[in-house]
């Protein structure tokens, strides 16, 4: 890093949690290559927006809340950007979920690494996987 150069602060707030998150959840800190530099690439930036994108339309004011008959029109197009938002969540998590289970169900995996291991092999009373 050269002195005097400007460092995004909002980035790296934003992005940190998410990371950790993603350790967490997945045991991977990068969907994509990532950049050289080790920050975030297209798919966590992505990622990231989408995440705040639902966070700041989920609870937000809007008239249908006190008009019900007035939600299937949309008016202030808050469902259309959190659907598009978890369309994108989707995007990155669905491959990584449906791989996953697939390792499971074949015995590839046999260890718990993460919270999905621990979520996919949850038991139901009747001895079943809850996800699988």
């Amino acid at each position: 890093m050269l002195s005097g150069e400007v460092i995004n602060v909002r980035t790296a707030a934003q992005h940190y949690p998410a990371n950790a998150l993603r350790r967490m959840m997945f045991s991977t800190r990068y969907f994509g290559k990532g950049v050289e530099d080790g920050g975030p690439g297209f798919e966590e930036e992505e990622h990231v927006s989408s995440f705040f994108t639902m966070l700041k339309y989920i609870y937000a004011f809007s008239v249908s809340n006190y008009l019900p008959w007035l939600r299937g029109l949309d008016l202030d197009g808050h469902q259309k950007r959190v659907r598009d938002a978890v369309e994108v969540v989707n995007k990155y998590h669905d491959p990584i979920l449906n791989d996953r289970i697939l390792q499971w169900r074949e015995g590839k995996k046999t260890e718990l690494e993460d919270v999905l291991d621990i979520l996919i092999s949850l038991q139901r009373f009747q001895r079943q996987p809850t996800v699988v």
